[in-house]
């Protein structure tokens, strides 16, 4: 999955999560979910906001990385707020190992086009 912090997403996504639940400001939201890894499987989708990690509040991407770290191979329950719900939604996912080549860097243009959205993290599970 792609995620980066709540108050880096598009205006429009922040203005629709908030009038829907004026509580959250905070948390990890969902650029894109990757076909085949864990957080797919998991049942995230995009514009999905982590608000709990592992029983954690969880305030930015770097809360979440730190949550994860050495739960490689075990399953996290997630809290996670999304659009079209009323409640938040309980989900589990397994925390996959990224390669050294695929975790946590920035894109060159060649990865992605010269119109890629640098806001967001390349990070996979």
């Amino acid at each position: 999955m792609e995620a980066t912090n709540l108050y880096a997403a598009d205006l429009d996504i922040v203005e629709r999560l908030i009038r829907k639940f004026p509580s959250i400001c905070e948390g990890v939201i969902i650029g894109k979910v990757m076909k085949g890894f864990s957080a797919e499987m998991a049942g995230l989708c995009v514009n999905d906001v982590i608000i709990e990690c592992g029983g954690k509040t969880v305030h930015s991407f770097l809360e979440f990385f730190e949550i994860i770290w050495d739960k490689v191979g075990d399953l996290v329950e997630l809290v996670v707020v999304r659009q079209n719900n009323i409640e938040p939604v309980h989900l589990n996912m397994l925390v996959a190992d990224a390669t050294p080549d695929d975790f946590n860097r920035w894109p060159g243009d060649s990865d992605y086009g010269s119109d890629y959205d640098y806001g967001y993290y390349d990070n996979y599970y």
